[in-house]
């Protein structure tokens, strides 16, 4: 009997990681760490075939049937005969739909509670905090050479956060592999039940006239829209409007603090008043915490790279679209495909990145600190 193929130790650990994530129903935390498995070193022809089967059963647990069958189908793929990969991917088809991993998603209510800015001093003072943390955030996101392209990413976790709102479950890499520009044969898997949330919203070129937080509040308060997902782009919209840029990590945070608010304010419009207070003077201090950690991360690579300007050019669009491809970057900047394509495979012998996937052409890479900040998923939490 031949022995177990060897497994990479990363690959023991992040596995423990995704069980853990799974028993607690941490979907999406379970499906950031499992979309990193691919870019792990490969000691074995066993290693592609079992991550791919990994993917494949998380998904499954999270609830994404389609997707969980298209990767069993890959890894099956990948190796035919594997008693291990058929054992991961047994029963894929049969696990149940996982709920919700956060609290309900926040939505406006049906009826027309009156709504005056005769708020209490509670809810005031919430939105005089909440009104500084904007300026706050403002103040450092201009201020930052990664501002412009950073609204961009942000676009992509929070179109990730409201999927999660709705009870599916993604991890961030599989929406940045989508804002890769297609190349050539290599079609990109699209899982229908993440169709909705995969047109980010546009970073907003120019600032518009602010409206006052507690107008925002009464505005949505009394919508009724029939599909959740537009209403919350529509009120990140609105509240970006007090910022130079769409930095406004703001739906995540509207789910963890509608369980702080208490529940016996004045109305139920004020109550609401409270919660777009609350979640956007939380939304700020993260962002802005993630906009130091992403410049201590430059930093730190930086000292790292190989001598010459492209490969400055090419961190940067490391760190700022989150995924990249050597065409992407001969596209961005003037590079030939070749140079692209040799600054890529320096970072990957650096350490600087890894890849996506093992592909030999049209490869993508990404560095998993940043998906760390990104997620707040660490291999060692």
């Amino acid at each position: 009997m031949s022995p177990p193929p060897p497994v990479h130790p990363d690959e023991t650990a992040r596995v423990a990681r995704i069980g853990i994530d799974l028993a607690r129903r941490r979907w999406c935390a379970a499906l950031d760490r499992a979309f990193r498995l691919p870019g792990l070193p490969v000691l074995d022809e066993h290693d592609g075939a079992r991550r791919l089967a990994v993917i494949a059963h998380t998904l499954a647990c999270a609830g994404r049937v389609s997707g969980a069958r298209h990767y069993a189908a890959l890894a099956h793929l990948a190796l035919p005969d594997d008693d291990q990969v058929r054992r991961i991917t047994a029963g894929v088809a049969a696990l149940p739909r996982a709920g919700r991993d956060r609290a309900e998603p926040v939505e406006p209510v049906p009826r027309r509670a009156p709504c005056v800015h005769g708020i209490g001093p509670d809810t005031a003072r919430a939105v005089g905090r909440a009104e500084q943390a904007l300026a706050w955030l403002d103040h450092t996101a201009t201020r930052s050479p990664h501002a412009d392209a950073w609204a961009r990413l942000m676009s992509w976790r929070e179109a990730r956060d409201s999927a999660r709102l709705d009870g599916v479950h993604a991890a961030l890499l599989e929406f940045l592999r989508h804002d890769l520009a297609p190349s050539g044969n290599h079609l990109v898997f699209a899982d229908r039940v993440l169709a909705p949330y995969l047109t980010p919203t546009a970073a907003a070129s120019t600032r518009s006239p602010p409206i006052d937080l507690v107008d925002i509040a009464c505005r949505h308060v009394h919508r009724s829209p029939t599909t959740p997902h537009p209403h919350r782009t529509a009120l990140a919209a609105d509240l970006s409007r007090h910022l130079s840029g769409r930095w406004l990590p703001i739906l995540g945070a509207l789910a963890d603090q509608d369980a702080a608010v208490p529940a016996g304010t004045a109305s139920e419009a004020e109550r609401f008043t409270r919660l777009i207070a609350e979640a956007t003077a939380a939304a700020c201090h993260t962002a802005v915490t993630v906009l130091h950690d992403l410049e201590h991360l430059h930093r730190r690579l930086a000292t790292r790279l190989p001598t010459g300007r492209l490969s400055h050019l090419a961190l940067r669009d490391l760190l700022t679209h989150g995924l990249i491809t050597a065409s992407g970057l001969a596209r961005r900047h003037p590079m030939s495909a070749k140079s692209a394509h040799n600054i890529l495979d320096r970072f990957l012998d650096l350490g600087l990145a890894v890849p996506y996937d093992h592909r030999r052409y049209a490869r993508a890479v990404y560095n998993p600190d940043l998906i760390d900040l990104l997620t707040r998923t660490p291999e060692h939490p």
